[in-house]
Parts: structure tokens; sequence; C-alpha cells
């Protein structure tokens, strides 16, 4: 089995023109949950049958960095401080879910992950480290704030009581910018390894620290701009009155 220094830029950028597609279908027609966790389902499927086909395990590195990291995030329970303790974050109860959080979203982060980890690493040997990185994280932040808008519409979940742009809080941006910008390093880390089974362990090791990032980026951006009162960074925002026992009364 190989291990290829050029990802399939192709192929990933057209998983990424699906996913973005079956988005803005669901969101015009407000389809609900189902269509894009079908979406999820067949582009991982179509990541594993490519994977299998090139014999490349970039891709299964990717793979399972991505699903590590969305599974720790979501099995953590980070979303619990959005859609308990702040209620920010509200999500259907029309799915099944892990903690608070829908069943599927592990699978949602797991397919960008790789998507923007294979990117990042195509970028890595063309940039500077800084500089893909940085373009990494920016995309991330795009792509996924472009997600989070359409997810109202769509009915997979919203946000209140917050500053948004549209319908993507400025602190989730942040919080996803953050997120992705230690991809590349990892990468980087990755590709260090002496052998391809070291190269696995490095995925495992540095898969949970990204999920447990996520928890620590999304606390400290919210920080920051989250609040409609008093952010270190306040914004203009339309607060929802929260219940009673929310506001410690």
């Amino acid at each position: 089995m190989k291990r290829s220094v050029n990802p399939p830029m192709r192929f990933v950028l057209v998983t990424i023109g699906i996913l973005l597609l079956v988005a803005v279908v669901n969101a015009a027609f407000s389809l609900g949950p189902w269509p894009i966790v079908i979406a999820i389902a067949v582009l991982d499927l179509a990541f594993i049958v490519y994977a299998l086909k090139t014999k490349d395990h970039i891709i299964w590195l990717w793979l399972l960095f991505g699903h590590i990291t969305g599974f720790i995030e979501v099995v953590s329970d980070c979303d619990a401080f959005l859609v308990e303790k702040v209620q920010v974050l509200v999500y259907p109860s029309t799915f099944p879910k892990i903690g608070v959080s829908p069943a599927y979203l592990p699978f949602a982060w797991g397919l960008v992950f790789t998507q923007l980890g294979l990117i990042g690493d195509w970028l890595r040997v063309r940039r500077s480290l800084l500089a893909a990185s940085f373009i990494t994280a920016g995309l991330g932040g795009v792509m996924i704030s472009v997600y989070e808008n359409l997810a109202r519409y769509a009915g997979w979940w919203y946000y209140q009581n917050t500053p948004m742009l549209i319908w993507a809080p400025y602190f989730v941006t942040l919080f996803e910018f953050l997120s992705t910008s230690l991809f590349v390093l990892a990468g980087w880390r990755i590709a260090k390894a002496s052998s391809i089974r070291v190269e696995y362990g490095w995925v495992i090791v540095t898969g949970i620290a990204m999920g447990v990032w996520m928890c620590v980026a999304m606390r400290f951006a919210f920080w920051l701009l989250g609040p409609c009162v008093d952010a270190v960074i306040q914004l203009p925002c339309e607060p929802v009155p929260l219940p009673r026992e929310v506001l410690g009364l």
C-alpha cells in the first residue's frame, strides 16, 4: 500500500461540491436531516471505495483522523455547554441523539475533516507550514459557516441569543477557524512517522487531541464573541428571553 504525497484534489473537490449541493437543496425545501445524512453516508462510502481502488492509505489516514476527531467532540458532550447552559444552540428532537447532539454529527464532522485534512496535506507540500495552516483554517471557517447558515432552513439546528452574520454566529465561525487551524500541523506530524504503523498511531493521538482542542476552541470563541451581553468583543445582538433558571433567578 502506498502513501501519496499528492492527495486526490479533484476527487475531494467533487465530494465537497456534492455535499454543498445536497445541503442547498435540503435548505431550499426544508427537508430535515435525512437527505444530508444519506449524502454523508454515500460520500464516506465513496472515500472508502476510492481508497480501496487506489491503495493509497493517505485517504485511510484522514478518514480515521476526521472521524476520531468528530466522535471525540460529540461524545465529550461539548455541545451541552451551548445547548443546555447558555442555550444558544437548539437541536430538533426528531433525530436520535448522542448526548445532546444528533447522532449523525460525528460522521458529518468526520467527512468534512477528511476533506479539509486532504486539502491541508496538499497545501503543506506546496506552501510553508504557516501559510498552509492559515489557508486550511480559513477554508474550514468559510466552508463550515456555509453549512451553519443553511442549517436553520434545512431543519438541522439553529442558534439564538448570540451575535450572528445572517444565521451563523460570529463565535462559531471563529471556533471553526480555530478547530481546523492545527490540521496541517497534525498532517506534518503524521507524515514524519517512521512507518505506516507509527503513522496510524499518530493519527489516533492527533485525532483525540483535535477533538479535545475543538472543545477548548469553542469555549474560547464563545467567551470572546458569543454572549449578547458582556462579551469580550461585543457585537450587535438581538437576545431572546431565556428561562429564569438559566439566568440564575
